[in-house]
């Protein structure tokens, strides 16, 4: 069995629940799932840290996801909270500002468009940007937010 679960990995890197998940599906029992589980541990193998640098990385740069997005995907791939908090820390607001200016400038939107600013503006939230990123995106653009809540 542990030459296959070496096999599952060398696609990419797996997160413990997925490694359950994966042992529970081959009829693996629980004391053999628990010793698997230890073992890609040691050897390097499974880091849920790594894990989630990479992921973090690869959503930002490949699909331009925001932070909130990022951690709401962790969570259901089962990473512990504190990891996901851990690896966040090694990122700056402004490097989550950065990748979304990036993403809106190749947008290229009319900047006094309305219905485009709504409509990325949608997008941004579904992405997982948070407002005041938004909001601070739009202003070093020059994009006229006309959608701005007044009770700010």
């Amino acid at each position: 069995m542990y030459p296959k679960l070496l096999n599952y990995f060398s696609r990419k890197d797996r997160t413990e629940k997925e490694v359950k998940q994966y042992l529970e599906k081959s009829n693996v029992g629980s004391n053999d799932i628990a010793f698997f589980i230890s073992k890609l541990k040691a050897e390097k193998i499974l880091n849920e840290s790594r894990y989630v640098e990479n992921f973090i990385y690869s959503k930002t740069k490949n699909l331009f996801w925001g932070s909130e997005k990022i951690e709401c995907a962790l969570e259901e791939l089962g990473v512990p909270t504190e990891t996901i908090r851990e690896e966040f820390q090694k990122y700056t607001r402004d490097f989550f500002l950065e990748n979304l200016i990036s993403y809106i400038e190749k947008k290229k939107i009319q900047k006094n468009n309305s219905i485009e600013i709504l409509t990325l503006k949608k997008n941004l939230f579904t992405k997982g940007y948070k407002e005041d990123l938004i909001k601070e995106a739009f202003l070093r653009l020059e994009i006229s937010d006309i959608y701005e809540s007044s009770t700010d």
